[in-house]
């Protein structure tokens, strides 16, 4: 008997505020793949990593029509499930600031700093101006043998709000 265990990640932009306002696009996603050949034994659980980590950056974002007089934005991050066990956790972070513009968060992948992507809307990173291929991160924890075999996928969704935090 195998187990298999498969998380689908996708990166989901969402628009909001009138057309004319700050944009962002964010490209890229995440399969991760963990397969067991049955009854795990004592050293097959204290092999098990304790998390998983994306490729560094995994997705890409771009702020459009951020320019002018505008006092800043902000990007917020949640996630959608399709299918999410309970005490699995996602968790996201910076990898570089891009090119162009500002750009500022607590949570950068150098120093192994996260914010947990939930089901409600996280403050992520903010900034001015129209930065592009600002580098994100992702990471898995809580993935044990309690988890059952299973496909998992969840859309994580990318909100930008006009103004500073």
């Amino acid at each position: 008997m195998a187990a298999l265990a498969a998380w689908g990640l996708a990166g989901v932009s969402a628009v909001a505020g009138p057309a004319p306002g700050p944009q962002v696009v964010v490209s890229g996603d995440w399969t991760l793949t963990v397969e067991g050949t049955g009854i795990p034994t004592l050293s097959d659980l204290t092999a098990l990593p304790t998390g998983w980590e994306s490729p560094m950056p995994v997705a890409r974002a771009t702020i459009r029509r951020a320019g002018g007089r505008s006092p800043g934005w902000q990007v917020l991050i949640r996630r959608v499930d399709g299918l999410w066990p309970s005490g699995v956790t996602l968790e996201a972070c910076l990898t570089d600031q891009g090119r162009g513009g500002t750009v500022q968060s607590p949570y950068r992948c150098s120093d192994r700093s996260f914010v947990e992507v939930g089901t409600q809307d996280a403050l992520f990173f903010w900034g001015s101006g129209n930065p592009s291929d600002v580098g994100i991160g992702l990471r898995l924890s809580g993935i044990s043998v309690d988890v059952p075999p299973g496909i998992y996928m969840t859309a994580v969704v990318y909100t930008i709000v006009a103004g500073s935090p």
